[in-house]
């Protein structure tokens, strides 16, 4: 059965892979390597979980090089995005195939026309540049992002789809405002948090809360979206009063398993309902 929903899993990759446009050689290559060592780890001689061979995969692409090397896509939704080939193989797929910011049933959590939504932890802008297309002229995306290369593909991405309703903050959002060690993850190009391990390559970033974004912005948010890398109690704790008066939705990341009670304890208070998908936490206000 294991073996079963691998293969499904290879096989709807490959099938993304084969719905975007543009440089598909190294996307295939990628992928191939990718499924290769991700196969090699789960049933060779190691016999690890699926958990692990996923780690061992993205761990040997990173080590090589391979996941920072960037490729220009075209999006089925037609959005054009240079991206780290970790983001094509993976984020991509998550994101508009499926759809993992969207689906649940407590609320609508799609982006909607004159909308005002902020992505904390934008890395390369795959969601918030769909954000942005679907909100329109009328509507306004935050973008928020600390690691000075992912910032710059970013904003090349905000210019190579001509998008004026996005704002790019450079700094990451904490709890506290000043400044921070952010931690930069050499396998994972997604990874970069500013919980480290105390040592390792690192950038000084600036630190500000979410209500200081929001001043700062000129705008409440009506949609959250938070993928932080281990400082989303953090981001919720600095934003409890823009939260509480503006009532936006958020869909966040799930560091950690035994975050989520401490997550209710914060949002359930100010009237929010939650829901669990897979490792993203929906919230509602009531």
């Amino acid at each position: 059965m294991a073996s079963l929903t691998a293969l499904k899993n290879i096989a709807d990759s490959y099938r993304f892979q084969l719905r975007l446009r543009g440089q598909l050689g190294p996307r295939l290559a990628y992928t191939t390597l990718y499924w290769g060592r991700y196969l090699a780890a789960r049933y060779g001689p190691r016999r690890l979980d699926s958990s692990g061979a996923h780690c061992a995969a993205f761990a040997y692409l990173g080590r090589s090089g391979r996941s920072a090397r960037t490729v220009t896509v075209a999006t089925p939704q037609g959005l054009r995005l240079r991206v780290y080939l970790m983001t094509a193989f993976m984020v991509l797929k998550e994101l508009y195939g499926e759809r993992i910011y969207e689906d649940c049933d407590l609320d609508d959590f799609r982006v909607g026309e004159g909308q005002v939504v902020f992505d904390i932890g934008s890395q390369q802008g795959v969601f918030a540049l769909a954000a942005a297309r679907r909100a329109g002229a009328g509507g306004r995306v935050v973008a928020v992002e600390p690691e000075p290369r992912n910032r710059e593909l970013l904003l090349a991405n905000i210019a190579l789809n001509g998008l004026s309703n996005v704002r790019v903050f450079d700094c990451a959002i904490s709890d506290q405002e000043g400044s921070a060690r952010l931690f930069i993850n050499a396998e994972n190009t997604g990874a970069h948090s500013l919980v480290g391990a105390g040592s390792g390559r690192h950038v000084v970033v600036r630190t500000i809360t979410l209500d200081q974004l929001a001043r700062e912005a000129g705008c409440a948010p009506q949609l959250v979206k938070i993928d932080v890398e281990g400082s989303t109690l953090a981001v919720l704790r600095g934003g409890l009063e823009t939260i509480g008066a503006s009532r936006p939705r958020i869909v966040l990341e799930l560091d950690a398993p035994e975050d989520e009670a401490t997550i209710r304890a914060l949002l359930e208070p100010l009237g929010y309902r939650l829901r669990r998908k897979g490792n993203n936490l929906f919230a509602s206000a009531a």
